[in-house]
């Protein structure tokens, strides 16, 4: 039986996140804005999950990407290849850190590798402000 987050699951799911992204050196916070009208600068990542969900979407503002390139790999080349592979790998990390708060939520998931790919719609949406620009996660149940 699927259990899909509720506000407070993802609300806690996100808390978690931006201790995470702190560590990266990105300033981030929640955000109670109504989701928007996703930019064409953002990068989509898809983790597709078994269990209570069926993926966790994130989209990441291109320069979000890069600073987590940079301090992934100080001295690494930028490119957009570069920046969908830290995008990918920061969604992947969040996504892995998040397991623990929504299994105290009951809810359970195992996590595939993240995919470069566009969010489908509905879900539940949280929004995290950095100082780099917003990040949306969806939580799509089965």
């Amino acid at each position: 039986m699927s259990h899909a987050p509720d506000i407070v699951a993802v609300g806690d799911f996100l808390a978690t996140i931006v201790g995470v992204l702190q560590q990266y050196g990105i300033g981030a916070g929640l955000d109670d804005r109504a989701p928007e009208q996703s930019a064409r600068t953002d990068i989509a990542v898809v983790i597709h999950v078994r269990g209570d969900l069926s993926q966790v979407s994130w989209r990441f503002p291109v320069e979000l990407a890069r600073r987590a390139a940079i301090q992934m790999v100080p001295d690494i080349a930028i490119d957009p290849s570069i920046l969908e592979a830290a995008a990918g790998e920061l969604a992947n990390v969040l996504t892995g850190r998040g397991v623990t708060t929504l299994a105290a939520h009951g809810i359970q998931i195992e996590i595939d590798p993240p995919t470069i790919a566009e969010i489908t719609p509905g879900g539940v949406i949280g929004l995290l402000a950095t100082d780099l620009g917003t990040i949306k996660v969806m939580f799509t149940a089965p």
